[in-house]
């Protein structure tokens, strides 16, 4: 059955989740509309959901399959995710990588960390939620910003080897998490709308102070990922399951799509066609 919201996380819910209640309706026409394909039918029709979006900046709305596009293309518009936890969270650990070189080997000098986000019911919901702050499992460590800030700042990288061997439980890094506090600023909403922006401050033991702001993360179509951080990533997430030649081949290909007669090549290298 359908879960009946308490009264808060219903507040909660319509205050600061606009984004999630329209990115699922979208999802659902999406849907609608491959089924009808699927099924031959022609002359498709606006699906039925689409009449209940309503969307606080158009801008951000997905048109219509039957409008045409007027040179704004959908796809740079859209984001993906650089490092492997929780979407609200990807500034926080991005402002968290910058300030690993100011740390690094020193992080047990740390007085205190300040994850300061925007001011969004839904993140606010996030930053209190027990599940989140005090992780047991990789699915609530990934999703922790205490934690994800934590490692970060440790290791100066965020990839799925920071989650190894229940990193969640390391002395050092619980240790940082416990120093670590959460707080929002309305002004980072106006800095960066639609956006989760945010702001790390580190302060150290001998009152040094260091400090971070990501407005829009790697990976925001505001944000923009560079060619190498692309191919860094890649690789990273690759290397233990394929061969350099195979890297390289994928890369060399993929690279240059657009000037490709098809596809062909490149799916024989994503497959276990490649020799």
């Amino acid at each position: 059955g359908r879960k009946t919201l308490r009264p808060n996380e219903e507040r909660r819910f319509a205050e600061g989740d606009v984004f999630h209640r329209e990115g699922a309706l979208l999802i659902l026409n999406a849907l609608e509309l491959l089924i009808e394909v699927a099924q031959g039918v022609e002359g498709l029709s606006r699906p039925r959901h689409m009449r209940n979006l309503k969307v606080r900046d158009r801008r951000a709305c997905v048109r219509g399959h039957d409008t045409p596009l007027d040179g704004a293309q959908a796809i740079l518009a859209n984001h993906v995710k650089a490092y492997p936890c929780v979407a609200t969270g990807q500034a926080a650990v991005a402002a968290a990588l910058q300030l690993h070189h100011q740390v690094k080997g020193r992080t047990q000098s740390i007085a205190k960390i300040d994850i300061i986000m925007a001011d969004y019911a839904y993140v606010r919901g996030q930053q209190t939620d027990p599940g989140r702050s005090n992780p047991q499992s990789h699915a609530a460590a990934d999703h922790c910003f205490p934690f994800t800030v934590a490692v970060a700042l440790t290791d100066g990288e965020m990839t799925a080897r920071q989650y190894d061997n229940q990193r969640w439980f390391d002395p050092e890094i619980c240790a940082l998490m416990e120093r670590t506090n959460m707080g929002n600023d309305a002004a980072l909403n106006q800095k960066a709308p639609y956006a989760f922006p945010c702001r790390v401050e580190v302060t150290m033991r001998d009152g040094a102070r260091h400090a971070a702001e990501v407005p829009y993360p790697p990976g925001f179509s505001k944000g923009r990922l560079s060619r190498a951080e692309v191919i860094d990533k890649f690789e990273a997430v690759t290397a233990p399951m394929i061969g350099d030649a195979r890297i390289e081949a994928i890369k060399a290909l993929a690279l240059r799509l657009d000037e490709l007669a098809n596809v062909d090549e490149l799916m024989a290298a994503l497959s276990d066609r490649f020799a």
